[in-house]
C-alpha cells in the first residue's frame, strides 16, 4: 500500500516537472519568436523605406543623375568589399561563438579595418578616373571620403549581430541610414553631387549610432596580448572568409558595373529599380539568415551534420517566404512605371522577371549557404563560387553590349541556379 502511494507521488511529481519544463521551453520559444517578428517588422520597414527612397531620389534628381550616382556607388561598394579583408564575417563568427571577453578585441579590429578601406578607395578612384566619365569620377571621390567611416560602421554592425543585438543593427543600418540619406539629399538637392555627399553624412550618422550601441569598450586583457591576437593575426585567420566574401561581392556588383560600363545611365537606373524591388523577395530570408549564421557558428566546432540538423527548420520556412514574396514581386511589375515615373522597356521587364526568379532561388537555398559558410567550409564554398563566377563574368562582358539589360537579368538567374545546385551537392557530399 505504501509502495503504491509512493509510486503515485513520484509519477505526479515527475508529470509536474515535465509540465514545468515544457512551459519554460514554450515561453523561450515565444520570446524567440517575438524577437524574430520584431526583426522581420524592422526589415520590412527598411525594404519599403529603401523602395520609397529610390522613388523619391529618381524623381528629385532624374534618371541620368541618379544613374551616375549608382555607377559610382557600385564601384565604391566593390572597393569597400576588397578593403574589408573578410573581417566582417570573422567578427560575426567570433562574437557569436566566443564569450563576451572578446568584444574589446573585435571592436578594435573594426577600427583597424579603416586603414585597408582607405587604400582600396584610393585604388578605386584611380580605376574610375581611367575608365569612367568625369561626373562618375567626381561622385566617387565624394563617396571615397566616407571609406574609413563606412568600414568601421560595417564591421560594427556585424559585431552587433554576432552579440545577438540583431534588431539594433537592422534599425541602424536599414532604417536610420536610408532615412538620413533621404533627408540630407532632399535638403541639399540643389547642390552638385548632393547624393554622394548625403551618402557620406548618412554613413557618419550610422557609424556614430553603432559606436553608441556597442557601449564602452572593455580594456584588453594581458593574456590576450600574450597570445598575439593582433589585427594582422585576425586578418590571417579571416582569409577564408575574405575569399568567399570577395567572390560573392564581385558577383553581386559585377552586373551593375557591366551595365554602367557598356549601357546608358538610364539602364543603370532601370537596373537599380529592379534590384531594389526584387530585394523584397529576400526580405524575410535576410532575417532568418542572421539567426541561421549565428546557429551555424555555434555548431562550427562540431561536425557539419549536427549543424545542418539544427538549421533544417529554416529551410522550409525560407522556401515558403521566398515563393510568397516572388509572386508578390511579379504582381508588382505592371505598377513599376507609375510608381517610379519611368518608362520600363521590354528588355527591362524581362530582366525584372529573371532577377526575381534568381532572388527566389537564392532565398530558397540560403540555409545551405549558412551551414557551409559559418560551419567551417567557406573554402569549399569559395571554390564552387569561382567555378560559376568565371563563365558568368565572361558571358556578361561578351554579350551585354549586344543583348542589353535582359541578358544581364538571365545571367544573374543562371548564376543563382548553378551556385545553389552545386552548394546543395557539396553539402550532401560532406554530410554523407
Amino acid at each position: 500500500m505504501v509502495d503504491w502511494r509512493l509510486r503515485k507521488v513520484f509519477r505526479l511529481s515527475n508529470f509536474r516537472a515535465r509540465i514545468s519544463i515544457t512551459q519554460k521551453i514554450s515561453l523561450a520559444g515565444l520570446a524567440e519568436n517575438s524577437v524574430v517578428i520584431r526583426a522581420l517588422s524592422l526589415r520590412a520597414t527598411a525594404v519599403l523605406l529603401k523602395a520609397a527612397q529610390v522613388i523619391i531620389l529618381v524623381r528629385l534628381f532624374g534618371e541620368s543623375e541618379f544613374g551616375i550616382y549608382s555607377i559610382a556607388l557600385s564601384v565604391f561598394l566593390l572597393t569597400m568589399l576588397v578593403g574589408r579583408l573578410g573581417l566582417d564575417h570573422y567578427i560575426l563568427k567570433e562574437a557569436a561563438s566566443s564569450d563576451e571577453d572578446t568584444r574589446a578585441r573585435l571592436t578594435r579590429l573594426s577600427y583597424f579595418s579603416s586603414i585597408p578601406a582607405v587604400i582600396a578607395a584610393a585604388a578605386g578612384y584611380a580605376f574610375v578616373t581611367a575608365f569612367y566619365s568625369q561626373n562618375v569620377a567626381t561622385s566617387f571621390l565624394v563617396l571615397g571620403l566616407s571609406a574609413p567611416l563606412y568600414a568601421t560602421m560595417w564591421n560594427s554592425i556585424f559585431l552587433l549581430r554576432g552579440l545577438g543585438r540583431v534588431n539594433i543593427s537592422i534599425f541602424l543600418f536599414e532604417v536610420i541610414g536610408p532615412l538620413s540619406l533621404l533627408a540630407i539629399a532632399f535638403l541639399a538637392r540643389d547642390l552638385p553631387y548632393a547624393l554622394a555627399a548625403a551618402f557620406f553624412l548618412s554613413t557618419l550618422v550610422v557609424a556614430v549610432g553603432a559606436r553608441l550601441a556597442l557601449g564602452r569598450v572593455p580594456a584588453v586583457e594581458k593574456d590576450t596580448a600574450r597570445r598575439g591576437e593582433s589585427p594582422l593575426r585576425s586578418v590571417a585567420q579571416a582569409k577564408s572568409f575574405y575569399a568567399f566574401s570577395l567572390i560573392e561581392g564581385v558577383q553581386s556588383l559585377l552586373d551593375s558595373l557591366v551595365i554602367g560600363f557598356f549601357l546608358r545611365p538610364v539602364d543603370v537606373t532601370f537596373y537599380a529599380i529592379i534590384m531594389r524591388i526584387t530585394t523584397l523577395i529576400l526580405l524575410p530570408v535576410t532575417i532568418t539568415t542572421i539567426y541561421a549564421n549565428n546557429i551555424a557558428a555555434r555548431f562550427s566546432r562540431n561536425d557539419l551534420a549536427s549543424g545542418w540538423h539544427a538549421l533544417r527548420k529554416f529551410t522550409h520556412l525560407n522556401l515558403a517566404f521566398s515563393l510568397f514574396a516572388f509572386l508578390g514581386a511579379i504582381l508588382l511589375l505592371p505598377l513599376v512605371n507609375m510608381i517610379f515615373d519611368v518608362e520600363f522597356t521590354n528588355e527591362a521587364s524581362m530582366a525584372y522577371v529573371a532577377v526575381a526568379m534568381a532572388r527566389f532561388f537564392q532565398g530558397a537555398t540560403a540555409t545551405v549557404r549558412s551551414a557551409l559558410f559559418m560551419g567551417g567550409h567557406e573554402r569549399g564554398l569559395s571554390l564552387l563560387s569561382v567555378m560559376v563566377l568565371v563563365p558568368y563574368s565572361c558571358a556578361l562582358v561578351a554579350f551585354t553590349p549586344t543583348y542589353g539589360i535582359s541578358f544581364v537579368g538571365f545571367s544573374v538567374l543562371g548564376f543563382a541556379l548553378a551556385f545553389g545546385i552545386f552548394s546543395f551537392w557539396y553539402l550532401r557530399k560532406k554530410i554523407i
